[in-house]
């Protein structure tokens, strides 16, 4: 896809239906030059039939021969990212749809050349939705 500016990075194994969910997210954003990077984490024919079914310009997926663990699936995914800014998402979260617009423009706002760049999130468990963090350090 040309023109993109994020990639979204996604490790994952055997969960398709989550996943499908985390990518339907990156897709909703109100930002859309957004390139989204699967890494299948070791063989699961299952999630790879899933995501040809979702055929998109904007997608890519990498299945892996063998396991290696969530962080390496990550840095797997930015060594094939294209774009300025990487964006990592867990194929059991969700973003809301104007999370890389608003993290685009405070990243744009920042003195530092290399900017990284956080947000809240909501925790939803049977206990109740839960904000992380409550409050953000200081400067």
């Amino acid at each position: 896809m040309q023109n993109t500016l994020v990639t979204a990075v996604i490790p994952t194994r055997n969960r398709p239906e989550l996943l499908k969910r985390a990518i339907a997210s990156v897709l909703a954003q109100t930002f859309e030059r957004i390139e989204i990077i699967v890494v299948i984490d070791g063989p699961d024919t299952v999630t790879e039939a899933a995501l040809e079914l979702m055929a998109s310009e904007r997608l890519r997926f990498i299945p892996l021969r063998e396991t290696v663990g969530g962080s390496d699936a990550r840095n797997i995914g930015v060594r094939h990212a294209t774009t300025e800014w990487i964006a990592f998402l867990d194929d059991d979260d969700e973003w809301l749809p104007g999370k890389i617009e608003k993290q685009l423009a405070m990243a744009g706002q920042a003195r530092e050349p290399y900017p990284v760049i956080s947000g809240q999130l909501i925790a939803k468990s049977p206990y109740g939705d839960f904000v992380w963090p409550r409050r953000f350090p200081e400067e």
